[in-house]
């Protein structure tokens, strides 16, 4: 899944990162086509079997952050007493 590819290099410490493998380098033409990552990759005829990620954009950090703030809600909620959220009018 593209997202799982964008969690790992944001882990890494150090920009540019390689991409190997053709299932991870489609995950980055994902991810690029989209505007999270800054990336090069092999042009038509070429071996797609490594890319270059130059950079997480803007939008994949704030993707990012979203994603994880949407999975601890969802973990909240599932917590024994969580009062339900009330709508307020």
């Amino acid at each position: 899944m593209p997202m799982e590819l964008l969690r790992q290099l944001a882990q890494r410490d150090q920009f540019p990162a390689p991409v190997v493998g053709e299932a991870e380098v489609d995950k980055l033409r994902v991810l690029r086509a989209a505007g999270m990552v800054q990336a090069e990759l092999p042009g038509e005829g070429e071996s797609v079997r490594s890319a270059r990620v130059i950079t997480i954009t803007g939008l994949g950090r704030a993707t990012l952050r979203a994603q994880a703030a949407r999975e601890f809600i969802a973990r909240r909620d599932r917590l024994p007493g969580t009062p339900l959220p009330t709508a307020k009018a």
